[in-house]
């Protein structure tokens, strides 16, 4: 999963799909869930582009500083 890094030190992993000169929809996930929990629903809206993010503590980002797991 590729990785967006943010000016607090966190990277967040993102999945990216589709393409097209439409504003692509971001997808956010609930907990406990990852960015996976919208799969399904971005390949029924394909070839649309969507972004679904991997918030901090449930998927594959990683902190500066700390560890933050959906186990914590």
């Amino acid at each position: 999963m590729p990785r967006v890094s943010t000016s607090n030190g966190y990277q967040i992993g993102y999945e990216e799909a589709g393409s097209g000169p439409a504003t692509p929809i971001v997808f956010l996930h609930g907990v406990p869930e990852t960015a996976a929990i919208w799969d399904k629903v971005r390949a029924a809206i394909a070839p649309r582009a969507s972004v679904a993010l991997s918030l901090p503590g449930f998927g594959c980002e990683r902190a500066a500083g700390f560890s933050a797991t959906k186990d914590a």
